[in-house]
């Protein structure tokens, strides 16, 4: 997606918001949900570097853009999710909205491509868990019942990371506790890296992307091919599994959350929920959550108290 349709995208978001609000009506964007009131975002000197950067943008453009659109473009789509690009500043709104809901909070970063190798890079989403574990009780949370958000790559980073370390538990080898981890949330993630390569040539994308160059072997870095290949312990692995996916996403189809479902149900998980949501926009959900006004908080929280 083209910085020109990045920033029209917000703009015409924004825009369905505020007309939607000004008429009580509802927003089709927002599948047919009455909105909730929407609060701008106070953008200091590191948030506005941070736009520049990932929107090319020079600083006047920046801060029109902030003028026009009444919020952090930080929160938008190109800098969300990808190996290579991100960074926890962007995601500290969904975590304040989750903290307004009782969530004790931790918003660890991992070292992005082309610095972070895949071995790297899980290794980082494990030794934050592996942390939280550890030192969640020293700020209100508890250790047995944590649960894990990974949006996009992240969330392909996060099953990755897991069940990693499960197969290194049936092996023997697992040295730390990730097997306490409760639950996973995982939003329009890429599961099948073979499969998705296939997608991003079929999208004129796969020199673009560093996927390819990132993970390597594609099998051995594809969740859902590693729950086919292994007889997996289910008991080393989270029994709680939520998936949100937008069915009509264009940049991570449907069906990586679909096939993902049926290798962990195959398994033994029973605990299993695959949210679709009928709208097209790959980071929809996200930025609705940015905005407190998605529904997945809710769907979140009922899912926990089943």
């Amino acid at each position: 997606m083209s910085n020109q349709k990045d920033l029209a995208f917000v703009s015409q978001y924004l825009e369905e918001i505020s007309q939607s609000n000004q008429e009580g009506g509802k927003i089709k964007c927002l599948g047919l949900r009455k909105p909730k009131p929407v609060q701008k975002v106070v953008v200091d000197k590191k948030d506005l570097e941070l736009i520049m950067k990932e929107f090319d943008l020079d600083k006047p453009a920046a801060e029109q853009a902030f003028k026009e659109n009444g919020m952090a473009l930080s929160q938008t789509i190109k800098a969300l999710g990808s190996w290579n690009s991100g960074s926890k500043r962007l995601y500290s709104p969904i975590a304040e909205n989750f903290h307004k809901r009782g969530y004790v909070v931790v918003m660890p970063d991992y070292t992005l491509w082309p610095e972070g190798t895949s071995e790297i890079i899980i290794n980082d989403i494990q030794m934050a868990i592996e942390w939280t574990i550890k030192n969640i009780s020293d700020y209100g949370g508890s250790p047995d019942n944590i649960f894990v958000f990974g949006h996009s790559a992240g969330a392909h980073s996060v099953c990755l990371s897991i069940i990693n370390h499960a197969i290194d538990m049936m092996g023997g080898t697992g040295q730390l506790q990730l097997h306490k981890v409760k639950g996973l949330f995982l939003l329009n993630g890429p599961y099948d890296i073979v499969e998705h390569f296939k997608w991003e040539s079929k999208r004129g994308v796969e020199e673009l992307s560093c996927m390819k160059r990132l993970f390597q072997p594609m099998e051995n870095h594809s969740p859902t091919l590693l729950l086919q290949k292994h007889k997996l312990n289910p008991s080393y692995l989270p029994q709680n599994w939520i998936m949100i996916h937008t069915h009509r996403d264009g940049v991570v189809p449907y069906e990586s959350s679909s096939r993902l479902y049926d290798e962990l149900e195959r398994i033994g998980i029973r605990h299993l929920r695959l949210i679709g949501e009928d709208v097209e926009e790959h980071a929809k959900e996200i930025f609705e959550m940015f905005l407190n006004v998605s529904d997945t908080f809710d769907s979140i929280d009922r899912f926990i108290k089943e």
